[in-house]
């Protein structure tokens, strides 16, 4: 099983239409790309806080600060899996509007295995954090970069093949959603900003 999930891996890295196309046909579960999800986000938020860890160690002591650490990252793993459903959702109605033929678990898949590409995030951050705090945060921003370039590639390819239709249409249906979910949540701090003042 691990070895079936570490090829799985690879093949989201190197060949996402191909990975897409047998998870489709072979009707596999939801559980490696949510799997890939949380140690993504889990990854990145563990990545960033680090540097964070080590300044508030020595002031909280280093159970307490640990124990945070913990929590935060395992939290935000299981927070990246509620929002990997939503976004995943709201990508899918985006895609069947551009006339993609897939299911929303197609396009749950192709989004989950594309963020393979931010586990770039974790040795870059590690490396550069050799060099000092600043390194370390220069190392992150490196990696998020180098990430959401491999991550748009990747999942470019993989909703191409889970919808069917060309990668320029794909691509157009990742921007829309993105441009929806900024809207929505401009729309809903505005709501709160209005609620706040009254």
């Amino acid at each position: 099983m691990v070895q079936s999930y570490l090829q799985d891996l690879g093949d989201a890295l190197l060949n996402p239409r191909e990975l897409i196309a047998i998870t489709r046909v072979e009707r596999r579960s939801l559980t490696a790309p949510m799997v890939t999800v949380f140690i993504t986000i889990s990854g990145i938020i563990g990545a960033f806080w680090t540097p964070i860890h080590s300044v508030i160690a020595p002031y909280t002591g280093v159970s307490l600060s640990s124990a945070i650490s913990a929590l935060i990252v395992i939290g935000g793993g299981f927070v990246g899996v509620v929002g990997w459903i939503v976004l995943g959702s709201v990508l899918h109605a985006v895609s069947r509007l551009l006339g993609g033929e897939g299911e929303l678990e197609d396009t749950l898949r192709a989004l989950g295995y594309s963020t393979i590409g931010y586990w770039i995030v974790v040795p870059l951050t590690l490396v550069f954090s050799i060099m000092g705090i600043a390194s370390s945060m220069i190392g992150f921003m490196a990696g998020m970069i180098l990430g959401l370039i491999w991550h748009l590639y990747s999942l470019t390819q993989g909703l191409s093949e889970a919808q069917g239709y060309s990668p320029l249409r794909a691509f157009a249906s990742i921007i829309i959603t993105v441009l929806v979910i900024i809207a929505v949540a401009a729309l809903l701090s505005g709501m709160v900003f209005l609620l706040a003042m009254v």
